[in-house]
């Protein structure tokens, strides 16, 4: 169902307002949100509130940017897109809001594992096979070590938004009880932004000083493995 005009010019008006006095703040993307409230009621198609918010916030902010036009004019999303439109002079969305708004979140980058090696695959504490020979002079010819990749894990495999969620669940249970069946949930956006915040938080704060070691394979010393080291000490 299209808005009613006044409806529209209301909220066209609102975004315009908080775009010019929150451009740049963190509560920009939360106040556009609140000003959308009125356009959700009743909604614009047969899908939950929070899906329709999301589409809408995607719509809005493809329109600043002037790209992803909806297929048609008299598609739903359309009104959103020129709203959008609208905005556009007050300057573009800098690129962490844009993609938080439209759901396009990058991926946290992971450094590139290091070679590491060990004498019982079980302590991976050398930094290549000369730093295993140089550490280790009782080893001989055919001897078996092992090689493997040390990788740094990824901040979502230490917490991630489904685990926060969860948690505000569980606790609000314990609080209140039943009232606080279905809470917390969150859009696919939502989650996108918090698992950005933590992952941000992780790497400031609090970032991994150790390592898993992936991809472990045996290796068998030979001769000229054992002679390079010796040619390196004379």
């Amino acid at each position: 169902m299209k808005p009613q005009d006044h409806v529209l010019r209301e909220v066209v008006n609102s975004l315009r307002d908080i775009a010019i006095e929150f451009h740049g703040a963190d509560q920009l993307r939360e106040r556009m949100r609140g000003a959308l409230d009125p356009l959700l009621t009743p909604q614009p198609v047969a899908v939950h509130d929070e899906n329709a918010r999301w589409a809408i916030e995607g719509a809005i902010a493809f329109g600043r940017m002037g790209v992803n036009k909806p297929p048609a004019d008299d598609h739903w999303l359309m009104e959103y897109w020129l709203i959008g439109r609208h905005l556009a002079p007050l300057g573009r969305l800098d690129a962490s809001t844009a993609k938080l708004m439209t759901g396009q979140v990058d991926a946290p980058t992971q450094a590139p594992p290091e070679e590491c090696w060990s004498v019982n695959e079980e302590e991976f504490n050398y930094s290549s096979l000369g730093d295993l020979l140089d550490s280790n002079d009782d080893l001989e010819v055919g001897t078996i070590v092992w090689r493997g990749e040390g990788r740094v894990p990824a901040a979502s495999r230490l917490i991630d938004a489904e685990d926060v969620l969860m948690t505000m669940g569980e606790r609000a249970s314990d609080i209140v009880g039943e009232f606080a069946d279905g809470y917390a949930a969150a859009t696919p956006v939502a989650r996108a932004e918090l698992d950005l915040m933590l992952g941000n938080w992780i790497e400031k704060w609090c970032p991994p000083s150790f390592y898993e070691v992936v991809s472990v394979k045996p290796y068998t010393l030979s001769a000229a493995d054992l002679a390079s080291m010796k040619g390196d000490e004379e």
